[in-house]
């Protein structure tokens, strides 16, 4: 989890998939978990292609990285040491999912 300049938080995710060619369009979600309803924290949604961003090496294409901006960045500290689950898919232009994925993780701050 980064600082931002303008006193909001972000974390700063990237992304890697095979089988389809741009452009995609991926979406990113953090939830919270662990309780009996999870929280949506973080939403985020964009159109990619070779110029926004996304770059191929051996058919493996690679998105930029990209900085999630917390909904409530004022209730951050409450979402510190807790864990969440950061979910992405993938999809093609023709709207067929192509990659979904989900990851558990703990958010803590970083001081780079």
């Amino acid at each position: 989890m980064i600082a931002g300049p303008q006193g909001g938080y972000h974390v700063l995710v990237g992304l890697t998939f095979t089988g389809i060619r741009p452009p995609v369009t991926i979406e990113w979600t953090v939830t919270t978990r662990g309780t009996a309803s999870a929280t949506e924290i973080i939403s985020a949604r964009a159109q990619y292609d070779e110029r926004s961003g996304l770059t191929e090496d051996g058919g493996v294409w690679t998105s930029r990285t990209q900085l999630l901006v917390f909904r409530d960045s004022a209730h951050v500290g409450q979402f510190l040491g807790r864990p969440v689950t950061l979910r992405t898919s993938v999809s093609a232009r023709d709207s067929v999912l192509a990659a979904t994925g989900e990851i558990d993780l703990v958010l803590s701050p970083s001081f780079h």
